[in-house]
């Protein structure tokens, strides 16, 4: 029999806000914290323009560097209902492959530039959102159907995966 696929967590960061570098130096925690043979990471980077790229973009972005990136693709979340897939839109030599399909997202706050498309994002792979429970409850009155909640100091686990929310 074949070997179980790891839990997929999708980690979103960056984003169009002056808050674009707490985001990163967050991520950077959160990544290094996640054990890569446990769990399958998948890092989504958002640009200050906005653009979403997957691969390696962490470094890119706190460079400042996303237009000559050779470590990412650049990907967008199409405009269909149902569809559980973030789409590449331009791939670039060395970039990892990613289908889309995401098993946990987590979300570091609510400001707009870490919540514009994480609803959307949420409701077409079926991930499970885990955040500061307002964050959560939030996400469920728009239609988020798996959202784990907490407060600062607490624990939650997600298919074994176990996240601490800590004051940042």
């Amino acid at each position: 029999m074949g070997e179980a696929r790891k839990l997929r967590i999708g980690v979103i960061f960056g984003g169009r806000s002056g808050e674009h570098e707490v985001s990163l130096r967050s991520a950077e925690s959160v990544l290094a914290a996640l054990d890569r043979e446990k769990y399958d990471v998948i890092t989504i980077g958002i640009t200050k323009q906005g653009q979403w790229l997957t691969g390696d973009p962490l470094p890119a972005l706190q460079s400042g560097q996303t237009e000559a990136a050779a470590a990412t693709t650049a990907v967008l979340l199409p405009p269909t209902p149902g569809a559980h897939t973030l789409v590449p839109v331009d791939p670039v030599a060395g970039a990892g492959p990613f289908d889309g399909d995401l098993d946990v997202i987590i979300c570091s706050h609510g400001h707009f530039d870490h919540i514009g498309d994480l609803v959307s994002t949420a409701k077409r792979t079926g991930a499970t959102l885990v955040s500061i429970f307002d964050l959560t409850t939030w996400a469920e009155s728009k239609g988020v159907e798996n959202a784990m909640g907490g407060n600062k100091g607490g624990t939650m686990e997600v298919a074994g995966l176990k996240v601490t929310l800590v004051h940042a």
